[in-house]
């Protein structure tokens, strides 16, 4: 997955104040997991807050869904991203992933590449929807 962070404009400048978030649903296409998310590569002046208003039973603290997901069962959360004074001239803000992992065995499922690129374009193969299941 890849955000593109740019503070154009003044209005986007006065309202968001370095702020923006994304989206992220997923799908299990694998049999029966309780799964906890977090993301790792994190650098230290992104923020990262999490929120729910989808996925039933996702306790924010823990990052885990509450309850077992069956095959076919989807799960979305909201990222909301504070970049940080040393980040917001750097070229790429973050380069890491959303990790989820079965809370009963302690495998990790899948791991999401998620970058967060400052301004720049993207390429032709970078622009494409993907479905994500784990």
């Amino acid at each position: 997955m890849i955000l593109k962070y740019r503070m154009d404009g003044f209005l986007h400048r006065l309202i968001s104040r370095h702020t923006f978030g994304g989206t992220v649903g997923l799908t299990n296409i694998n049999g029966p997991a309780k799964v906890r998310m977090k993301m790792v590569g994190v650098p230290e002046d992104l923020t990262i807050h999490w929120g729910n208003s989808y996925t039933r039973d996702f306790n924010l603290q823990t990052k885990t869904v509450e309850r077992i997901l069956n095959r076919g069962d989807s799960i979305s959360v909201h990222h909301t991203f504070y970049v940080g004074e040393k980040l917001r001239r750097k070229p790429v803000i973050f380069d890491g992933g959303l990790e989820l992992m079965d809370v009963t065995t302690g495998n990790i499922l899948v791991t999401i590449p998620f970058r967060i690129t400052n301004g720049q374009p993207f390429l032709k193969e970078q622009v494409r929807g993907e479905n994500i299941a784990f």
